[in-house]
């Protein structure tokens, strides 16, 4: 399998494919490695290059350290910074101060292994990366590639569900090994689930008094108010350690329609927004916030996540719906996949090997069934 690498550099000398998701991977990467990664992503420093695999186009970026990047480019950040600041959803006081023991032993432990010296595959800079069609042959050809250019590098690929078995096996016989990262929740039905609260939800639709904003009506000056929005789910009411998208991110999402936007309005003020992206039967909403000041009686979650739904049964695909709000999506018929890091440590020395083994293991025999057991 021919499988070539580009850099940052060479972006005016990539030959997208025409078909396929060339035309959208210009569209998204192409300014990015034109202006840099952080103008689009603030919190992430990261080295992006493009993969061609025989026209299939895989987004790679290398990394060395950078401790502070968000989880989407730092192990580091995922399995320890993000991991103790989610502690406080156990309500045992015992459970969380063991944990937090446990991850700060972790976190001496990973950055003595350097597990933020990765090339990550197939990432999209969000919080769940679509996976076109990948058999084992064409990993291991991609893995091989990789381990010849960056031989100190582990290659990870990231967002590799349960919901997807046939790509789990694909990579595990490709040499990979799975660790946990987060537990995400799954909609795998081709109409709307007959739960009484997506009927609710409906009801809130029928009667609401904001007015639905389609893909072409949104305007390149709403990009600031969407940046607000997303910040205000993500980086108040969570944690500053999600991807902070620049108002400049968004402004691309509307000239160039890199996601498909939907978005609630009242009075002329946007007040909830999401955007989709779909790939290989399955779509995922990168883009969500609502203005998390407004009453709740509001409903603005219940009706952006109400659209995405039923996005995902009109065009026929499964909805990955991402981690968070556990019980919200199982209510409305979800249901929950372990989805992994796939990690090729084979390359790398003995000792971080070592250390990927042991994470692996603890994530599969601790982590895993802590995620099922609290339905986090």
């Amino acid at each position: 399998m021919d499988v070539k690498r580009y850099s940052s550099s060479q972006f005016e000398s990539i030959p997208w494919p025409a078909s396929g998701d060339g035309k959208y991977a210009r569209a998204y990467f192409e300014p990015m490695m034109r202006n840099g990664v952080q103008h689009y992503v603030e919190n992430v420093r990261t080295d992006l290059n493009i993969l061609l695999a025989e026209g299939t186009v895989l987004p790679l970026t290398i990394n060395q350290a950078d401790y502070d990047n968000s989880y989407v480019c730092s192990p580091y950040t995922h399995y320890v910074t993000y991991a103790e600041q989610e502690l406080y959803l156990l309500q045992n006081p015992v459970q969380r101060a063991v944990l937090r023991k446990l991850l700060h032993f972790l976190g001496s432990a990973a950055k003595a292994a350097n597990i933020n010296q990765v090339a990550c595959v197939n990432n999209w800079l969000v919080s769940t990366n679509l996976y076109p069609e990948l058999d084992q042959e064409q990993i291991q050809s991609i893995t091989m590639r990789l381990v010849d250019e960056f031989p100190q590098h582990t290659i990870v690929w990231r967002s590799v569900s349960e919901a997807q078995p046939t790509l789990v096996s694909a990579f595990i016989h490709a040499g990979y090994i799975p660790v946990v990262s987060r537990q995400i929740y799954w909609f795998d039905k081709r109409a709307l689930p007959p739960t009484q609260d997506i009927k609710n939800d409906l009801r809130l639709l029928e009667n609401t008094s904001f007015r639905l904003i389609h893909p072409e009506g949104f305007r390149v000056s709403d990009a600031g108010r969407m940046t607000e929005l997303y910040r205000m789910l993500y980086l108040k009411k969570y944690f500053p350690t999600n991807p902070q998208y620049t108002e400049m991110f968004f402004r691309q999402a509307i000239e160039d329609k890199t996601f498909n936007l939907f978005g609630f309005e009242r009075d002329g003020l946007i007040a909830a927004v999401m955007g989709y992206s779909a790939r290989n039967g399955v779509i995922a909403a990168p883009i969500f916030g609502y203005d998390t000041d407004m009453p709740k009686k509001d409903g603005l979650y219940r009706l952006i996540s109400l659209k995405l739904l039923q996005e995902s049964v009109r065009l026929g695909y499964s909805l990955n719906s991402s981690s968070g709000a556990a019980d919200f999506k199982r209510h409305r018929g979800a249901k929950g996949f372990l989805e992994y890091n796939m990690v090729y440590a084979r390359n790398i020395d003995h000792r971080r090997r070592l250390f990927w083994s042991a994470l692996a293991w603890l994530s599969t025999q601790i982590g895993g069934p802590l995620l099922k057991k609290f339905q986090l």
